[in-house]
């Protein structure tokens, strides 16, 4: 399951992408994910996308934790 936060409160992620989406106009998104992230939380957000129209999806994986501040 994946949970974001905002300021303190929970947040959902369609809500989120959505917003992206409709002030970015966002086509595409990279997941960055590491050797630790579950694979049900990269599965989350590829369906959240594609449930707000965000149809093309990558990812991008490393096998060394990756430095969420970057």
């Amino acid at each position: 399951m994946v949970r974001l936060y905002w300021i303190g409160n929970r947040i959902a992620l369609e809500s989120v992408l959505g917003k992206m989406n409709k002030k970015y106009n966002v086509e595409k998104i990279t997941i960055r994910a590491d050797a630790q992230t579950p694979h049900q939380a990269v599965v989350s957000v590829m369906d959240a996308a594609g449930k707000i129209g965000i149809n093309k999806v990558f990812v991008a994986t490393s096998s060394e934790k990756i430095d969420s501040q970057k």
